[in-house]
């Protein structure tokens, strides 16, 4: 049974003097590093949280307001500082990504013994030092930190019966950071937007995300909700639709130029959804409904204004042609993630889809269907449009789109076919540690490769 208690240490003696508590109250990506806190024991199954301090020095009542959350019992207790908790425990100096937090649950239940949450000092950094993600095959190596001269932050545990053995997890520097002053929370925004970023993000959605990562630590603090976001990408999206269907060539431009606005758009709600923990059902449908109207839009619109240039009714065909294979594709997309829902984990759809096609790479299908899935994104298309719009050929885009379009859901139909358990071990899956040996893991690959319970 997972551990349902956590305790929080604000009793803390850092260089020499106790860790203010009122830095609980630091903000970081819109929220409270304390309610980060505590958001992240909730994700990882936590529903009850201590938070320790030292007698004379109490928690602030308003930074304690703002760790309410609903389903959570948060209390304090007073401590020597001295003392073991009997459980899952962590600093509050050191903020860490929730991933991380729900592996050490699973490590305490796995241990079956009390273990403590530590970690081992190391100081801070800039988060413009290195990126947290490598470009590539979409596998567990795409998680994992960037190597030397950076070195990784090692999570420690220990068991409360005192014993010596401590296990070192290597959890990358882009997964935590050390506040000391209000000042940490600037690059603690950009380390919890920079985790955002998702494995199978390909070199065109690392571009955006260069346009889209400072966007959303702008709208962090603001008061709107990442479904607003997906309801103006949306407007976007039509009005990108509206200027093709003119069929003139500066509208064509301009419906090319707000279309990628809208694909901007479209990572900022996620990053918002996954940065502040406003992650839903009905915002990932809503996201994905307004990527597939996205195509419907402006493929409409596409065929509309080379209707209207050149009084063709072969182009009105062309745009239904494309129009059709959106929808189905669409259907089949959420038959595909219906399917594969029960074993993706952590690692979510698309990772464990790319997984399930490359244990698959000798059929030609799949294999081809792989490559293609991570050419023809959401986040690339929108440079193909102002690419054929800018040389005035988007009659030549529209016939590669219908008729690739097909092709799409024809494999995608096939796809189908694939069992839905786990892909099998990755490549970048350690191997069993020898009696005796050092546990070095990868902590953030295995946090993100494990695959969900079984009911």
């Amino acid at each position: 049974m997972k551990p349902r208690r956590a305790v929080l240490r604000a009793d803390l003696i850092v260089e020499g003097a106790p860790w203010p508590p009122e830095l609980l109250g630091v903000r970081v990506a819109g929220l409270s590093l304390i309610e980060r806190h505590v958001r992240g024991f909730a994700e990882a199954g936590i529903t009850e949280v201590e938070i320790w301090h030292f007698p004379d020095v109490p928690i602030p009542p308003e930074v304690l307001r703002s760790a309410s959350i609903p389903g959570m019992v948060c209390r304090t207790r007073s401590s020597s500082g001295s003392e073991i908790a009997n459980g899952l425990e962590q600093r509050a100096d050191t903020l860490v990504d929730p991933r991380l937090i729900a592996r050490a649950v699973e490590e305490v239940e796995r241990e079956g013994k009390g273990l403590l949450f530590v970690d081992v000092e190391r100081g801070n950094y800039r988060a413009a030092d290195k990126s947290p993600y490598r470009v590539g095959a979409a596998d567990d190596r795409d998680v994992r930190p960037a190597s030397a001269p950076l070195e990784p932050f090692g999570l420690g545990f220990r068991s409360s019966a005192g014993e010596s053995e401590r296990v070192r997890l290597e959890a990358g520097r882009h997964y935590w950071h050390r506040f000391a002053s209000p000042e940490d929370a600037v690059e603690a925004t950009k380390k919890v937007f920079l985790s955002t970023m998702k494995p199978t993000d390909g070199i065109y959605a690392r571009t955006n995300r260069r346009v889209s990562i400072p966007l959303s630590v702008r709208l962090s603090e603001t008061g709107l909700t990442p479904n607003m976001v997906s309801v103006v990408t949306l407007l976007c999206s039509a009005l990108a639709g509206a200027l093709f269907a003119t069929g003139t060539y500066a509208y064509a431009l301009a419906g090319s130029a707000v279309s990628w606005v809208a694909c901007m758009l479209d990572g900022v709600d996620g990053e918002l959804a996954r940065a502040k923990f406003q992650a839903t059902e009905f915002g990932a449908w809503l996201e994905m409904v307004g990527d597939y109207l996205y195509y419907v839009f402006v493929f409409m619109g596409m065929s509309l204004g080379l209707y209207r240039r050149s009084q063709n009714r072969v182009w009105l065909a062309v745009g239904a042609g494309c129009i059709f294979a959106v929808v189905v594709s669409f259907a089949l997309v959420a038959l595909l993630k219906r399917k594969f829902k029960r074993h993706s984990g952590r690692v979510g759809f698309y990772l464990s889809f790319q997984r399930k096609l490359a244990s698959r790479a000798s059929n030609p299908a799949y294999g081809f269907l792989r490559q293609v899935n991570f050419i023809v994104t959401r986040a690339a298309i929108p440079y193909y449009f102002l690419l054929f719009a800018v040389f005035d050929v988007l009659d030549v885009l529209l016939v590669m789109v219908v008729v690739g379009g097909q092709i799409g859901w024809g494999l995608g139909a096939y796809a189908l076919l694939l069992p839905p358990g786990p892909a099998g071990p990755s490549s970048s899956e350690t191997t069993p540690t020898p009696p005796g040996a050092p546990r070095e893991r990868d902590f953030l690959a295995e946090a993100l490769s494990r695959p969900a319970e079984e009911p």
